[in-house]
């Protein structure tokens, strides 16, 4: 073991590796994750991993029985049926819950965790549907619009959304789940909320898509109306699928003004009569559900429960507080910091305020950006997964970044849009870049990240010139006298510059006695180590030097200008 995971196990190894479950993580990634063995993927907050024993358990799973639709009473349909209920048990399971079934409903389905709810009560819809105005300190939630309020006063059968993610997918930033509570029970204060909704009663909307995998809200102690989760993001497959988890007493107020197969006890076909079902899972579930996915719910479920939710929020808390130290400790030569964090990136414990995500840009010596997806496609040549844009959060992105509603209009008219290459417009960087943890994620991955950014962003004073220097060009031109004081120069795309203390020039240009191109290639040196050419020129002399490592020996080419325009290697 190297001295740098040494030092890494006295700070974290309490809480890293699951040193107190069946299986540790170097085993873990052994033999469920040998498809890993040169990749390292950070991008869980996107989309976690399936373990290849979760596959293999799904495979045997789906290959030794048959499962039916679930609308018949056929004993495959009726094995399906079960499935589905053994699902919804383990969602509820999943969120601590210790109330019975008949206390909690619950909607299953396909795409559910998308769903779009509208609240009402018998003839007086009230602000349904509107996006809150409101300050509770320390988390805004913006206005966009308001429509369709009432005229008057309220008379009382009014209901009044809140939403708010458990863990904001661009920082990591958990917010804090006592606002169920506070929006549940103090609405009637002032609490910064418009005054035409402080009337009538506030119901709560957790999305914990993305917190819910390393750390699901326990609906015991904070008593949501509805939750929203994503099987994806819990274990990786199957993806496509949801849950809507609804309180009982606020499954009355969700309406539906359609109907499809499966959502209804009855119907005629030419006249407008339908009875609905009664069970909310029931009316949700349009049509014949993902009942194959489904099935395959309770695998996964099997992998989070052999080792915890307090166990995985510990390790992935390690490693993301690891990354961001290291990261913060990066210096350029001038001393100017190399990365910048999004959220509380000045906490260094480990606490419950930031989930397993690390959101950052980074800037090179003169304060410049980088663009992030620079970073990207350099990291993707290590062989690195990463994200990079917004995370479909253009709200934290603009909050993070700094951009006015100005910016983000200019930009758009510049030509911007999401997953394009434009990521440094006007001095200000468009996105960011996010490295997140999951369950089976490890110290060297993360090791490898934090030394690719050392190597590829962090510039020392050798670098500026990667000790090639030009010669023979110490003195200003003989026709101005006049020359420039540094220049860097990249002759050969993605290799290693070489720099000049001073650089002649002509009344027009650059002073060179050569405008030749001098094309180097090599088939034998891969994308990642083109900055490992070193170069050397003499522009009287009119040689282009480069030296390169192949395997363990170092090779040297000159090209040298001979006859008219044409260059010769040496």
């Amino acid at each position: 073991m190297d001295a740098a995971k040494q030092e890494f196990l006295k700070e974290f190894g309490e809480h890293y590796g699951y040193p107190n479950t069946p299986k540790t993580i170097d085993q873990i990634r052994a033999t469920e994750f040998n498809r890993l063995q040169d990749l390292v993927y950070l991008d869980h907050a996107g989309a976690t991993l399936y373990s290849e024993l979760q596959m293999e358990s799904i495979f045997g799973d789906l290959t030794s029985k048959v499962y039916g639709n679930p609308h018949s009473q056929s004993d495959s349909s009726s094995a399906t049926l079960e499935i589905v209920k053994d699902a919804r048990q383990q969602v509820i399971n999943k969120f601590s819950l210790s109330i019975s079934l008949t206390s909690f409903r619950y909607a299953l389905g396909q795409g559910a965790a998308s769903i779009a709810v509208d609240i009402e009560e018998n003839e007086a819809p009230g602000v349904s549907g509107e996006n809150i105005a409101m300050k509770i300190s320390p988390h805004q939630v913006q206005r966009r619009k308001v429509a369709g309020l009432l005229e008057g006063k309220p008379d009382g059968h009014v209901y009044n959304l809140f939403a708010f993610p458990s863990e904001c997918n661009f920082s990591g930033l958990r917010f804090d789940l006592d606002l169920v509570k506070i929006i549940k029970e103090h609405s009637s204060r002032d609490l910064g909320i418009s005054s035409v909704c402080k009337n009538g009663q506030w119901m709560v909307l957790i999305d914990a898509a993305k917190g819910c995998a390393t750390m699901p809200p326990d609906l015991s102690k904070y008593p949501a109306d509805f939750v929203s989760i994503s099987f994806y993001k819990l274990f990786g497959y199957p993806t496509g699928l949801g849950a809507l988890i609804v309180r009982n007493d606020s499954a009355k107020l969700l309406k539906k003004t359609y109907f499809s197969g499966g959502t209804v006890a009855a119907s005629i076909a030419d006249i407008d009569f339908i009875k609905r079902r009664e069970g909310i899972e029931e009316l949700f579930e349009d049509g014949t559900v993902s009942f194959l996915s489904i099935a395959s719910v309770r695998h996964g479920f099997k992998i989070l429960r052999s080792l915890t939710a307090s166990a995985i929020s510990r390790h992935t808390k390690s490693l993301a507080l690891y990354t961001r130290k290291m990261l913060l400790a990066l210096r350029h030569h001038n001393g100017s910091n190399v990365c910048i964090l999004y959220g509380h990136q000045s906490s260094m414990e480990l606490c419950y305020e930031m989930g397993p995500i690390v959101s950052f840009n980074l800037k090179r010596p003169d304060g410049s950006w980088y663009g992030y997806r620079e970073v990207e496609k350099l990291a993707s040549l290590s062989g690195i997964q990463l994200r990079t844009g917004c995370f479909c959060n253009p709200g934290a992105c603009a909050k993070y970044l700094g951009l006015s509603h100005l910016d983000l209009l200019s930009n758009t008219e510049a030509g911007h849009v999401c997953w394009d290459d434009h990521d440094v417009i006007n001095g200000k960087p468009t996105g960011a870049v996010r490295v997140s943890f999951g369950y089976m994620s490890t110290y060297e991955e993360a090791k490898k990240f934090i030394d690719f950014v050392a190597s590829s962003f962090v510039s020392s004073q050798n670098d500026i010139c990667h000790g090639n220097q030009l010669e023979g060009i110490e003195k200003g031109s003989p026709d101005t006298g006049c020359h420039l004081k540094s220049i860097t120069i990249y002759p050969i795309k993605s290799c290693g510059g070489f720099c000049s203390r001073s650089w002649p020039l002509s009344k027009n240009a650059l002073a060179t006695s050569s405008t030749t191109p001098f094309p180097v290639t090599s088939s034998s040196l891969s994308p990642p180590r083109m900055d490992g050419f070193s170069l050397s020129t003499n522009i009287y002399g009119q040689i282009l030097g480069a030296k390169f490592i192949v395997g363990w020996k170092e090779e040297e080419v000159q090209v040298r200008r001979s006859g008219l325009g044409r260059a010769a290697v040496a």
